[in-house]
């Protein structure tokens, strides 16, 4: 739980002044998605889930042309695709093909064929006086991205600077297609994206390539956090009322805004088997090493309160029956004790019989005894061919309430270990970008 600083104060206190406070939330363990976490999870084995989203963003310089302007526009509306069959399939291709490489993009509408004139205005899309857009207005639409050789200058000190518009090359910048136009299926399982241009990895590799390639980039590895290559100054931690960001937190970030990596902002793992929840969980704790607790995942499951509360009902139905059993097999006793001595009254002419040919009072016993002995086996030997017959029926009974009640609410919420979830305010104070306070969602 996050430690907040209010907590050394006493609560409803008789003062007759206010306590100004830093309004700032302390957190006892941030998740580190780095390489070696990423790596893990892409080695999972394949069969336990139907997807992994890593959300990756990426930053990108966006240039829209509309009626011969150009327009820098924010990368916001634009998200990296899961390339795989599960995801695609979610959705349904309302106009033109799927992307088939680097530079071709497929646009996202809500159910309702609808999309936003906010979400318009981020895509450089005019929308003020228009009250639709067929699909071949929309497919054909381009975008330029200015690669980071082209979009910053750099100075006789060594300082960069980022070119205005006007004095950009973009026939040096690649160039992206929209090239269809998608929607969530009805028959959907779940819906990854919110509306707005999803792109292909091919692309997101492409860029982060030609970033760690560039000019800037490769100066501001060599520097590290002794010097920033947009002011010349050493990285300094930044302080304001609610937020404490650091020097190397600061590095990170702008690392990333240079393209030179993605930020993973929650990794989501979606499995529509319950069973395989318990092993990706297993997998997952795998991963964490006790002397480096820094560098471990920590995962809450809100499906975890439901297995606890199942197990637990489960633990107090088998005592419950274990009492019943207990009590049944003492009546079962004291009835077999009664049914032998009604057995032995009804018999008195056939022990008198058998009495008067020699026989002892331990064989006639033994008769009685053999005779409840092999009642009580063939009632056990009965018993349990009854259940062996009724268990398969009862169990595929079972499991298929559990699976409609349970498997489509697995497939809607995934596991997910998130950014910021512990708090609306989240306190940045170690480095690294693909950093995260621990959130675990499961199906």
């Amino acid at each position: 739980m996050p430690d907040e600083e209010s907590k050394n104060y006493e609560p409803f206190p008789e003062q007759d002044f206010i306590n100004i406070v830093t309004d700032r939330t302390y957190y006892s363990h941030m998740n580190i998605f780095s390489e070696a976490f990423v790596n893990h999870l892409e080695t999972m084995d394949a069969s336990l889930y139907n997807v992994i989203d890593f959300n990756r963003s990426i930053t990108m310089n966006l240039v829209s042309e509309n009626q011969g302007v150009n327009k820098n526009i924010s990368s916001y509306r634009f998200t990296e695709m899961e390339d795989d069959l599960f995801i695609k399939q979610q959705y349904k291709l309302l106009a033109g093909h799927m992307p088939s490489n680097k530079n071709q993009v497929i646009l996202l509408v809500d159910r309702y064929n609808n999309i936003k004139a906010q979400t318009l205005d981020d895509l450089g899309i005019p929308y003020e006086d228009i009250l639709n857009y067929a699909y071949e207005d929309l497919i054909g639409k381009t975008y330029k991205i200015i690669l980071n050789n082209e979009m910053y200058n750099r100075d006789e000190n060594g300082i960069y600077s980022r070119k205005p518009l006007s004095q950009v090359d973009l026939t040096k910048s690649l160039e992206i297609e929209i090239v269809g136009i998608v929607r969530i299926d009805k028959e959907a399982q779940l819906n990854l994206y919110n509306e707005g241009i999803l792109y292909t990895k091919a692309l997101g590799d492409y860029l982060i390539n030609n970033a760690r390639e560039s000019n800037i980039v490769k100066e501001q590895l060599e520097y590290g956090i002794s010097k920033n290559v947009y002011n010349g100054l050493p990285f300094e931690e930044r302080i304001t009322p609610s937020t404490k960001l650091t020097k190397e937190y600061l590095y990170e970030s702008q690392l990333v805004s240079l393209g030179y990596k993605s930020s993973i902002g929650s990794i989501k793992i979606y499995t529509d088997r319950f069973d395989s929840r318990m092993k990706i969980n297993k997998y997952l704790a795998e991963f964490n090493q006790p002397e480096k607790t820094d560098q471990n995942i920590r995962y809450s499951d809100p499906f975890s309160n439901i297995i606890t509360e199942f197990n637990t009902f489960v633990q107090v139905l088998t005592r419950v029956l274990i009492v019943f059993a207990l009590v049944s097999l003492l009546v079962s006793s004291v009835m077999i004790g009664i049914m032998t001595y009604v057995s032995v009254m009804e018999r008195m002419k056939e022990i008198g019989i058998l009495r008067s040919l020699g026989a002892s009072r331990f064989d006639i016993a033994n008769i009685f005894n053999s005779e409840t002995a092999i009642i009580g086996f063939s009632s056990g030997v009965l018993g349990i061919i009854v259940s062996f017959i009724l268990m398969n029926p009862i169990l595929r009974m079972i499991m298929g309430i559990l699976e409609n009640s349970l498997i489509c609410l697995t497939a809607s919420k995934p596991l997910s270990i998130s950014r910021g979830t512990w708090s609306a305010q989240s306190l940045r104070n170690r480095s690294g970008s693909n950093r995260a306070s621990s959130c675990w969602r499961l199906p």
